[in-house]
């Protein structure tokens, strides 16, 4: 889910209560396809605290069809797959095993 401004019909992934572009505090919500392009990535081997137990792992940085970007962990891609530019879809998830995380997102090849 984005937001669309109702004035200039400016695209905001994260959703943003206000627009940038215009000011305007009038925003509809719009349901995005999770289709995009991967933008850039690097492959996380020291992981921040929390997540030390994941590592090596992955994340990518998405160009959303609908505009704005979006990071999130590659799943089931191999390095030697791995392409900027590459089509690909976003997918959320729901993460039970870290409580301080409830939604995250994962890049699945088209």
């Amino acid at each position: 889910m984005g937001t669309k401004c109702k004035k200039c019909g400016e695209i905001y992934f994260p959703p943003k209560a206000d627009c940038i572009k215009c000011m305007n505090d009038k925003v509809d919500w719009i349901e995005f396809s999770g289709k995009g392009t991967l933008h850039s990535y690097a492959k996380i081997f020291a992981a921040p605290k929390g997540f030390e137990d994941m590592a090596p792992y992955t994340i990518g940085v998405v160009d959303l069809k609908e505009g704005g970007r979006l990071l999130s962990w590659l799943k089931d891609i191999s390095d030697r797959e791995i392409k900027i530019g590459m089509p690909v879809k976003v997918v959320p998830r729901i993460f039970e095993e870290i409580q301080e995380i409830k939604l995250y997102y994962t890049i699945e090849k088209l």
